[in-house]
């Protein structure tokens, strides 16, 4: 359920703790001079600094050596002087009876970015498998992350609290699920009818490059992953057979076990990025569970946290309805409200038919609600307002039909959503 984090911790601002870090990483001492000083100097404050670092250590991908500038409130100059021993910058206004927030000193950081899984199981260098947050897991995970950075980082090292999990905050996370498929084609087709779910405008779509669809002969009207995103997450969708035809470092014999293996797989991930942790938090009510310290990784690693977050995107972007033909979608839409007295199901099959005939929701809700969209099969002009469109939409989810048919050439007439795997998965985990 989860595939990798990004964690970070402070460390001390001064030499010792920071000269070993240089070494590990390969870095030139002459660097602790320059860009990683711990020395602060307001009249000379260089731009953040960072570094990156690819490890060989199963799991650990990237670790990163981070200085950056923290403010603190000053009431006056005497008052910069008293504390950082230097004169206050020039150009700095002091507001009478308020606080002045400036440049006080350097902080330190290390960022790891990890794959939990390869973490706790080096030996499965490729693995299409996931972390799966479990106590028992949770433990080995801190175990793991214990041995492995005593193993990178010299054992004179004296902060001990960089090597645990326990000390680190979660900067981002993407949890993780395989939706599997008897067959490709219905894997195909679940990946077409994504391409269309969404009401919201898919701001990224994850095209295949032209090289890679000339290799594979690709010549799909539908991309092999669809995904959209904000500041605050990301969503993807792919094809995780294809994603694992793309990777040129894995050898030829793993990649035929890995293809094997990731045979019917879509993959859906929820990618939770640092300005979005505060609002997962919040929907976990992290201020009632622990008042300091909240963003702790570990408080972040829990089976009903990982559920809730797929779920709630996977809501969002694709429903929890089955997949019907149109025939079949209105032939329910009918028989669930025959006695409304309103005409409704005939509404709803105008709905039906204008995300049909615009091949995706976000084009039909624009159609609605600017202008209206001629309906054949009703031989008139369905238009409203957005509550309207999404009164509509919630009233044929609520007959446990995804407003998103299969078409005609599509030789199929039916396709259980495969959310319910999800929430088998939850419930198996949840009575270990």
């Amino acid at each position: 359920m989860i595939h990798t984090m990004t964690i970070m911790a402070q460390i001390p601002s001064y030499a010792d703790a920071i000269l070993p870090i240089l070494h590990i990483m390969n870095l030139p001492e002459d660097l602790l001079a320059s860009e990683f000083s711990p020395d602060f100097n307001p009249n000379d404050i260089s731009p953040k600094s960072r570094r990156f670092y690819k490890t060989n250590s199963p799991g650990l991908k990237m670790i990163k050596l981070i200085r950056t500038i923290e403010k603190e409130a000053f009431i006056n100059a005497e008052d910069y002087k008293r504390r950082t021993g230097f004169p206050v910058p020039q150009d700095t206004k002091f507001k009478k009876n308020k606080k002045t927030y400036l440049p006080a000193k350097y902080a330190f950081f290390l960022s790891i970015e990890l794959n939990p899984y390869r973490l706790i199981h080096p030996e499965d260098n490729h693995s299409i498998n996931l972390f799966i947050p479990t106590s028992d897991n949770v433990n080995a995970l801190e175990n793991s992350f214990t041995d492995t950075i005593d193993n990178l980082f010299p054992s004179i090292y004296p902060h001990r609290y960089i090597k645990d999990l326990r000390c680190y905050n979660l900067r981002r996370i993407d949890f993780s699920f395989n939706l599997r498929f008897e067959t490709e084609d219905e894997r195909a087709l679940f990946q077409k009818l994504v391409h269309k779910t969404s009401s919201h405008v898919r701001t990224e779509p994850l095209r295949l490059s032209k090289k890679i669809k000339e290799r594979c002969n690709y010549s799909s009207k539908y991309d092999e992953s669809a995904s959209e995103k904000n500041k605050s997450y990301k969503i993807i969708c792919y094809n995780k057979s294809e994603d694992i035809r793309n990777q040129a470092y894995i050898s030829s014999d793993e990649k035929r076990t890995l293809l094997s293996q990731s045979y019917g797989i879509q993959r859906f991930e929820v990618q939770i990025k640092n300005d979005g942790i505060e609002a997962l938090m919040n929907r976990h009510h992290f201020d009632k569970l622990y008042r300091n310290d909240k963003r702790r990784v570990l408080h972040f690693l829990s089976p009903h946290i990982a559920y809730q977050e797929l779920i709630n995107f996977y809501t969002k972007v694709i429903g929890q309805e089955d997949f019907h033909d149109r025939y079949h979608a209105k032939k329910i839409l009918k028989d669930n409200y025959q006695h409304c007295r309103t005409n409704k199901a005939s509404k709803l099959i105008d709905v039906i038919e204008i995300v049909a005939q615009t091949r995706s929701m976000d084009m039909a809700k624009k159609r609605f609600t600017e202008g209206g969209y001629f309906v054949k099969i009703s031989n008139k002009i369905v238009e409203g307002s957005s509550v309207t469109f999404r009164t509509r939409i919630k009233d044929i989810r609520a007959a446990q039909v995804n407003p998103v048919t299969i078409t005609d050439s599509d030789n199929a007439t039916y396709l259980r959503n495969p959310v319910y795997q999800i929430h088998d998965a939850y419930r198996d985990i949840a009575s270990i």
